[in-house]
Protein backbone atom coordinates (compact mmCIF):
# COMPACT_ATOMS: atom_id res chain seq x y z
CA UNK A 1 0.00 0.00 0.00
CA UNK A 2 0.74 3.90 -0.91
CA UNK A 3 2.18 5.37 2.48
CA UNK A 4 0.39 8.64 1.64
CA UNK A 5 -3.33 9.45 0.57
CA UNK A 6 -3.05 11.84 -2.66
CA UNK A 7 -4.72 15.29 -1.96
CA UNK A 8 -8.01 15.12 -3.52
CA UNK A 9 -8.76 11.33 -2.87
CA UNK A 10 -12.86 11.36 -1.32
CA UNK A 11 -12.65 8.31 1.00
CA UNK A 12 -15.67 6.81 2.46
CA UNK A 13 -16.14 6.24 6.34
CA UNK A 14 -18.31 3.98 7.97
CA UNK A 15 -19.64 4.22 11.46
CA UNK A 16 -21.86 1.54 13.02
CA UNK A 17 -23.69 2.12 16.23
CA UNK A 18 -23.67 -0.99 19.23
CA UNK A 19 -26.41 -1.82 21.89
CA UNK A 20 -24.77 -3.06 25.19
CA UNK A 21 -25.62 -6.33 24.07
CA UNK A 22 -23.90 -5.55 21.21
CA UNK A 23 -26.51 -5.75 18.75
CA UNK A 24 -26.20 -3.37 15.30
CA UNK A 25 -28.42 -0.44 16.00
CA UNK A 26 -27.34 1.85 13.14
CA UNK A 27 -25.48 2.57 10.41
CA UNK A 28 -24.24 5.87 9.07
CA UNK A 29 -21.69 6.85 6.06
CA UNK A 30 -19.59 9.84 5.61
CA UNK A 31 -17.42 11.01 2.50
CA UNK A 32 -14.20 13.33 3.20
CA UNK A 33 -12.20 15.04 1.07
CA UNK A 34 -8.69 14.31 1.29
CA UNK A 35 -6.75 18.01 1.58
CA UNK A 36 -2.84 18.96 0.37
CA UNK A 37 -0.28 18.48 2.85
CA UNK A 38 3.21 19.38 1.25
CA UNK A 39 6.44 18.28 3.73
CA UNK A 40 9.66 18.76 2.02
CA UNK A 41 12.72 16.66 3.22
CA UNK A 42 16.45 16.95 2.33
CA UNK A 43 20.45 16.37 3.10
CA UNK A 44 21.35 17.90 6.50
CA UNK A 45 24.70 18.35 5.10
CA UNK A 46 25.70 18.85 1.19
CA UNK A 47 28.46 16.95 -0.54
CA UNK A 48 31.02 18.63 -2.03
CA UNK A 49 34.04 17.86 -4.05
CA UNK A 50 36.80 19.49 -6.22
CA UNK A 51 37.85 18.44 -9.77
CA UNK A 52 39.34 19.72 -12.87
CA UNK A 53 39.67 23.02 -10.90
CA UNK A 54 35.75 23.32 -9.95
CA UNK A 55 34.09 22.96 -6.66
CA UNK A 56 31.05 21.35 -6.91
CA UNK A 57 28.06 21.13 -3.88
CA UNK A 58 25.31 18.58 -4.43
CA UNK A 59 22.17 18.12 -2.18
CA UNK A 60 19.11 15.99 -2.22
CA UNK A 61 15.63 16.58 -2.12
CA UNK A 62 12.66 14.38 -1.82
CA UNK A 63 8.74 15.27 -1.55
CA UNK A 64 7.49 14.06 1.53
CA UNK A 65 3.72 15.49 0.86
CA UNK A 66 0.64 13.93 -0.60
CA UNK A 67 0.53 16.44 -3.76
CA UNK A 68 3.05 17.54 -6.34
CA UNK A 69 5.31 20.32 -5.91
CA UNK A 70 7.60 22.70 -8.40
CA UNK A 71 10.33 24.04 -7.03
CA UNK A 72 12.74 27.46 -8.08
CA UNK A 73 16.96 26.92 -8.12
CA UNK A 74 19.27 29.24 -7.96
CA UNK A 75 22.93 29.61 -7.85
CA UNK A 76 25.66 32.61 -6.11
CA UNK A 77 29.53 32.60 -5.89
CA UNK A 78 31.87 34.81 -4.18
CA UNK A 79 33.78 35.91 -7.22
CA UNK A 80 32.70 36.22 -10.77
CA UNK A 81 33.87 33.66 -13.05
CA UNK A 82 32.22 30.38 -14.60
CA UNK A 83 29.60 29.02 -12.61
CA UNK A 84 26.48 27.08 -13.07
CA UNK A 85 24.17 24.07 -12.25
CA UNK A 86 23.77 21.08 -13.86
CA UNK A 87 19.97 20.77 -15.30
CA UNK A 88 18.04 17.78 -14.34
CA UNK A 89 15.39 16.37 -16.02
CA UNK A 90 12.35 18.48 -17.55
CA UNK A 91 13.80 21.69 -16.03
CA UNK A 92 12.62 25.12 -17.55
CA UNK A 93 15.51 27.80 -17.69
CA UNK A 94 16.63 30.24 -20.28
CA UNK A 95 17.77 29.08 -23.69
CA UNK A 96 19.35 31.91 -24.39
CA UNK A 97 21.98 31.64 -21.53
CA UNK A 98 25.58 29.70 -21.70
CA UNK A 99 25.56 29.58 -18.42
CA UNK A 100 22.84 27.92 -16.08
CA UNK A 101 22.39 29.63 -13.13
CA UNK A 102 18.75 29.32 -12.28
CA UNK A 103 15.88 27.11 -13.53
CA UNK A 104 12.44 25.94 -12.41
CA UNK A 105 11.03 22.38 -11.82
CA UNK A 106 7.32 21.70 -11.95
CA UNK A 107 5.13 19.06 -10.43
CA UNK A 108 7.57 16.73 -8.53
CA UNK A 109 5.57 13.87 -7.27
CA UNK A 110 5.08 12.74 -3.34
CA UNK A 111 7.88 10.67 -3.04
CA UNK A 112 10.01 11.53 -5.61
CA UNK A 113 13.37 12.74 -5.27
CA UNK A 114 15.32 15.81 -7.20
CA UNK A 115 19.03 16.30 -7.19
CA UNK A 116 20.32 20.07 -7.29
CA UNK A 117 24.38 20.52 -8.09
CA UNK A 118 26.19 23.59 -8.48
CA UNK A 119 29.57 23.95 -9.37
CA UNK A 120 32.31 26.89 -10.19
CA UNK A 121 35.32 27.22 -11.45
CA UNK A 122 38.30 28.00 -8.76
CA UNK A 123 40.11 31.44 -9.03
CA UNK A 124 43.53 31.61 -9.10
CA UNK A 125 45.54 32.14 -6.39
CA UNK A 126 46.95 35.78 -4.92
CA UNK A 127 49.46 36.58 -2.42
CA UNK A 128 47.73 35.89 0.78
CA UNK A 129 44.92 33.40 1.46
CA UNK A 130 41.45 33.64 0.07
CA UNK A 131 38.09 32.28 0.91
CA UNK A 132 35.93 31.54 -1.69
CA UNK A 133 32.34 30.20 -1.77
CA UNK A 134 29.55 28.78 -3.44
CA UNK A 135 25.52 28.63 -2.42
CA UNK A 136 22.59 27.38 -3.90
CA UNK A 137 18.56 28.24 -2.71
CA UNK A 138 15.57 26.74 -3.59
CA UNK A 139 12.16 27.24 -2.44
CA UNK A 140 8.86 25.95 -3.72
CA UNK A 141 5.98 27.74 -5.06
CA UNK A 142 4.01 26.78 -2.33
CA UNK A 143 5.89 28.28 0.14
CA UNK A 144 5.74 25.67 1.90
CA UNK A 145 9.99 25.13 1.71
CA UNK A 146 12.97 27.37 1.39
CA UNK A 147 16.59 26.77 2.29
CA UNK A 148 20.19 27.99 1.17
CA UNK A 149 22.82 25.55 1.20
CA UNK A 150 26.36 27.11 1.32
CA UNK A 151 29.91 25.49 1.03
CA UNK A 152 33.62 27.44 1.39
CA UNK A 153 36.97 26.87 0.73
CA UNK A 154 40.20 28.55 1.35
CA UNK A 155 42.50 28.70 -1.30
CA UNK A 156 46.20 29.08 -0.15
CA UNK A 157 48.00 32.33 -0.91
CA UNK A 158 51.26 32.14 -3.38
CA UNK A 159 53.42 33.54 -0.58
CA UNK A 160 52.04 31.57 2.02
CA UNK A 161 54.48 29.01 3.85
CA UNK A 162 51.44 26.22 3.36
CA UNK A 163 51.80 26.95 -0.31
CA UNK A 164 52.08 23.79 -2.24
CA UNK A 165 53.96 25.48 -5.05
CA UNK A 166 56.39 26.95 -3.21
CA UNK A 167 59.86 27.25 -4.54
CA UNK A 168 63.04 25.00 -3.30
CA UNK A 169 64.82 26.61 0.03
CA UNK A 170 67.63 27.32 -2.35
CA UNK A 171 66.30 29.14 -4.83
CA UNK A 172 65.26 32.54 -4.34
CA UNK A 173 62.05 33.07 -2.97
CA UNK A 174 60.56 36.39 -4.50
CA UNK A 175 57.35 36.21 -2.78
CA UNK A 176 58.36 36.13 0.19
CA UNK A 177 60.68 39.24 -0.20
CA UNK A 178 57.80 40.86 -1.34
CA UNK A 179 55.43 40.20 1.40
CA UNK A 180 58.28 41.64 4.08
CA UNK A 181 58.51 44.40 1.74
CA UNK A 182 54.45 45.50 2.01
CA UNK A 183 55.08 44.67 6.00
CA UNK A 184 57.72 47.07 6.36
CA UNK A 185 59.15 48.48 3.15
CA UNK A 186 57.01 51.66 3.83
CA UNK A 187 57.95 52.20 6.96
CA UNK A 188 61.89 51.85 6.47
CA UNK A 189 61.66 54.33 3.52
CA UNK A 190 59.73 56.96 5.55
CA UNK A 191 62.70 56.57 8.04
CA UNK A 192 65.02 57.02 6.26
CA UNK A 193 63.41 59.65 4.19
CA UNK A 194 63.23 61.60 7.57
CA UNK A 195 66.93 61.01 8.33
CA UNK A 196 67.74 62.61 5.55
CA UNK A 197 65.90 65.96 6.37
CA UNK A 198 67.16 65.67 9.59
CA UNK A 199 71.21 65.51 8.33
CA UNK A 200 70.20 68.42 6.02
CA UNK A 201 68.70 70.81 8.78
CA UNK A 202 71.54 69.83 10.84
CA UNK A 203 73.96 70.96 8.07
CA UNK A 204 72.53 74.21 7.22
CA UNK A 205 72.35 74.76 10.86
CA UNK A 206 76.09 73.85 11.46
CA UNK A 207 77.03 76.25 8.36
CA UNK A 208 75.00 79.39 10.51
CA UNK A 209 76.91 78.45 13.41
CA UNK A 210 80.23 78.96 11.53
CA UNK A 211 79.50 82.29 10.04
CA UNK A 212 78.23 83.31 13.12
CA UNK A 213 81.49 82.31 15.03
CA UNK A 214 83.52 83.69 12.84
CA UNK A 215 81.76 87.57 13.26
CA UNK A 216 80.19 87.41 9.77
CA UNK A 217 77.36 89.49 10.10
CA UNK A 218 74.93 87.74 8.02
CA UNK A 219 71.64 90.42 7.59
CA UNK A 220 68.76 90.56 5.10
CA UNK A 221 68.08 94.17 3.79
CA UNK A 222 64.90 95.06 4.80
CA UNK A 223 63.98 96.71 2.00
CA UNK A 224 60.34 97.83 2.97
CA UNK A 225 61.40 99.94 6.53
CA UNK A 226 63.58 101.67 4.13
CA UNK A 227 61.29 102.50 1.40
CA UNK A 228 59.77 105.61 1.97
CA UNK A 229 63.30 107.37 3.79
CA UNK A 230 64.17 110.63 1.61
CA UNK A 231 67.71 110.37 0.79
CA UNK A 232 69.91 113.60 2.54
CA UNK A 233 71.42 114.57 -1.02
CA UNK A 234 69.81 117.31 -2.66
CA UNK A 235 69.67 117.77 -6.29
CA UNK A 236 70.05 121.17 -8.16
CA UNK A 237 67.55 121.99 -10.58
CA UNK A 238 68.35 125.17 -12.02
CA UNK A 239 70.16 124.47 -15.33
CA UNK A 240 73.88 125.48 -15.90
CA UNK A 241 74.89 128.81 -17.76
CA UNK A 242 77.40 128.92 -20.07
CA UNK A 243 78.99 132.32 -21.86
CA UNK A 244 78.24 132.77 -25.54
CA UNK A 245 81.64 132.72 -27.29
CA UNK A 246 82.08 129.39 -25.17
CA UNK A 247 78.77 128.21 -26.52
CA UNK A 248 79.41 129.07 -30.21
CA UNK A 249 82.50 127.49 -30.41
CA UNK A 250 81.43 124.40 -28.77
CA UNK A 251 78.70 124.32 -31.24
CA UNK A 252 81.10 125.01 -34.03
CA UNK A 253 83.36 122.44 -32.93
CA UNK A 254 79.58 119.71 -32.97
CA UNK A 255 79.28 120.40 -36.73
CA UNK A 256 82.35 120.30 -37.87
CA UNK A 257 83.33 124.35 -38.12
CA UNK A 258 80.18 124.65 -40.76
CA UNK A 259 79.79 128.15 -42.12
CA UNK A 260 76.30 128.81 -41.52
CA UNK A 261 75.01 131.90 -44.04
CA UNK A 262 73.51 134.57 -42.50
CA UNK A 263 69.71 135.39 -44.36
CA UNK A 264 69.25 139.05 -45.37
CA UNK A 265 66.42 140.30 -43.02
CA UNK A 266 63.51 141.63 -45.24
CA UNK A 267 62.39 145.41 -45.43
CA UNK A 268 59.78 146.87 -42.41
CA UNK A 269 57.63 148.47 -44.99
CA UNK A 270 57.13 144.83 -46.94
CA UNK A 271 56.41 143.16 -43.53
CA UNK A 272 53.76 145.41 -42.57
CA UNK A 273 52.02 145.49 -46.19
CA UNK A 274 52.02 141.52 -46.07
CA UNK A 275 50.22 141.79 -42.65
CA UNK A 276 47.80 144.04 -43.37
CA UNK A 277 46.62 142.03 -46.78
CA UNK A 278 46.27 139.00 -44.82
CA UNK A 279 44.67 140.68 -42.08
CA UNK A 280 42.07 142.24 -44.65
CA UNK A 281 41.58 138.82 -45.81
CA UNK A 282 40.96 137.13 -42.98
CA UNK A 283 38.95 139.61 -41.54
CA UNK A 284 36.43 139.53 -44.98
CA UNK A 285 36.16 135.55 -43.86
CA UNK A 286 35.10 136.58 -40.72
CA UNK A 287 32.31 138.65 -41.83
CA UNK A 288 30.84 136.40 -44.05
CA UNK A 289 30.72 133.86 -41.44
CA UNK A 290 28.86 136.21 -39.45
CA UNK A 291 26.42 136.95 -41.95
CA UNK A 292 25.26 133.49 -42.33
CA UNK A 293 24.96 132.85 -38.43
CA UNK A 294 22.62 135.97 -38.85
CA UNK A 295 20.57 134.76 -41.55
CA UNK A 296 19.89 131.22 -40.16
CA UNK A 297 18.57 132.81 -37.28
CA UNK A 298 15.42 133.84 -39.02
CA UNK A 299 14.53 130.38 -39.39
CA UNK A 300 12.51 128.44 -37.42
CA UNK A 301 13.71 125.36 -36.96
Amino acid sequence: TDTYIEAGTIASIVCNYYSNDLIEIDTSEFNITVGEFYEITHDLIPETWTEENQLFISINIQNQGNAPESFAVSISVSHEGDHGLLLPENAIYDLNSTRIRGYDLLELKPTEMLNITGWMSIPKSNIEDEIIWISINTYSYSNSFEKTWSINMTIDGIGTENNSNKEDKEGFDFHAIKNLFNAYGYSVLALIIALIMIYQALKIRSKRFHFEKKGVDIKQKDWMSTFFLRKNKEINLESPTIDKNEFEQMFSEKTGNKKIEEVPMPNKNVLKEASDTIGNVKKQEVNDLLDDLKIDEEYDY
